[in-house]
């Protein structure tokens, strides 16, 4: 199958509007950067438990750690691995139809093959969290990352 290549995850969604038009004209959804830089593993979802000087207590993250509060109250409950349910999300929807994960390790890519093993839930969670996004009026270009202002400022200059 021929895809799409784009941003997917728990906080950037925004070619979620677009998977129906995709599986119509017998494409898929490549998804990349399902851990956003990291920021949705075990390691860093919560800024606070990570180490002095790590990017994860950057005060330019906040915004994106306000947006996952958001997200938490849709899922009601937290998983028990952020870094898998990184993946499942991703996965969940069959219009993804790839998934591509920067890995470093032997045992990274064990973790993720064994992760994606067995899918817990379907298509309602991505959809669930979308819509409530949407109703709150969020886009993944709205909150901008630390990154993303740093290539705008050295294009300025």
């Amino acid at each position: 199958m021929e895809g799409m290549v784009a941003y997917y995850n728990l906080l950037e969604m925004e070619m979620y509007p677009f998977l129906d038009t995709l599986e119509a004209q017998g494409y898929g959804l490549i998804c990349i950067r399902p851990f956003l830089e990291g920021m949705l593993t075990d390691a860093r979802i919560a800024p606070a438990k990570t180490p002095e000087g790590d990017r994860a207590r950057d005060p330019g993250w906040a915004p994106r750690y306000a947006l996952l509060d958001k997200v938490r109250a849709v899922l009601g409950e937290e998983p028990p691995s952020w870094t898998d349910f990184a993946l499942h999300f991703c996965l969940a929807d069959p219009r993804v139809t790839s998934l591509v994960v920067g890995l470093n390790t032997e045992a990274q890519v064990d973790s993720v093959c064994d992760a994606v093993e067995n899918i817990p839930f379907g298509p309602e969670v991505p959809r669930r969290v979308y819509e409530a996004l949407k109703a709150e009026g969020v886009s993944a270009r709205v909150v901008s990352m630390p990154s993303w202002e740093l290539f705008e400022m050295q294009d300025q200059v």
